[in-house]
């Protein structure tokens, strides 16, 4: 944890598609603005609100001292990737949904504008992970013309994944750690996930439940066709490696990739998928409200009697 510095400006992103957004999101503005505070936001949001704000970029929106995300945890994790390189705090606030990641909800934001103001919370910096896979750029076309992109990249606070999407098949992947092979995963896919996305995807596929102060990356097979392959956690620095290498279809189809729940682009026939640690992490705002361990009870239900 680190503590958090005085709110002079703030980004407001607004989940427009939930009920009596627009309301709500005007309400926290004149919240904001009354106590001179600089609110930036997108045009689509600008536009919802009546005008109250001008209009600005994401790049804009992202460079402020604070961004307030309303909505739920898809919303968080768009941004939580924007921002990451330019080390801007995010605040989530539930409207509704599953909200394991959001810090407060509307009733208490109102109550904690002033604390935020002042600086008064702290700042938890969560490990991200870095992802690449696809061929170098190459100083030619190709033998059919086409100019190849080079290779694919994306950053992930939650997991990333690799799937069979549409293929009715299995995938057979080649995993490795820093170079050793673990093992040939043969099933529905691989997720590779954070602690902070431990509780998400990686959960529903068996997983383990990692507290999010504990830095590793996790390894969750997806319906393996195997009793003697489990989750695996390793250490936070270590490289994963995932080369798609068998699944007739899957193989002529390829493996759909996934950061964050956003489709990427597609793992072909032998290609290598490339896991590590991100160069930053990303910073949630912490109020206090409640722990890790206090969400897994109120939203899990974990340990009540059944």
């Amino acid at each position: 944890m680190a503590d958090g510095k005085p709110v002079r400006v703030v980004g407001l992103v607004v989940a427009l598609h939930k009920r009596r957004s627009d309301k709500i999101a005007r309400d926290v503005i004149d919240a904001f603005t009354s106590r001179g505070v600089v609110v930036r936001t997108s045009p689509d949001v600008a536009e919802a609100v009546g005008g109250k704000v001008d209009p600005v970029s994401v790049e804009e929106m992202i460079r402020s001292d604070l961004i307030v995300v309303m909505g739920g945890d898809g919303t968080l994790l768009r941004y939580a990737s924007e921002a990451a390189p330019i080390g801007t705090p995010l605040l989530g606030v539930y409207m509704g949904g599953f909200g394991f990641l959001t810090e407060t909800n509307v009733t208490l934001l109102q109550q904690q504008i002033d604390r935020l103001i002042q600086g008064d919370y702290e700042v938890d910096e969560r490990l991200m992970l870095s992802a690449v896979f696809g061929d170098e750029p190459a100083e030619e076309d190709d033998d059919e013309g086409r100019q190849r992109q080079g290779p694919t990249r994306m950053e992930a606070l939650n997991d990333i994944v690799v799937h069979r999407g549409m293929v009715g098949s299995l995938l057979e992947c080649q995993v490795a750690v820093d170079g050793i092979e673990v093992g040939h995963y043969r099933g529905d896919g691989l997720v590779l996930a954070t602690p902070t996305g431990s509780t998400a995807y990686s959960l529903a596929s068996g997983g383990p439940v990692v507290h999010p102060g504990v830095e590793c990356i996790i390894l969750t097979p997806m319906a393996l066709h195997t009793l003697n392959i489990r989750p695996l956690v390793v250490g936070p620095d270590r490289t994963v490696t995932v080369k798609l290498v068998g699944g007739y279809f899957a193989l002529q189809a390829g493996g759909a990739v996934t950061a964050d729940g956003h489709n990427i682009g597609t793992l072909g026939g032998g290609e290598t998928l490339t896991v590590r640690r991100a160069d930053h992490c990303a910073r949630l705002c912490s109020m206090g409200v409640d722990t890790f361990v206090d969400r897994l009870r109120q939203k899990l239900r974990w340990g009540a009697e059944i």
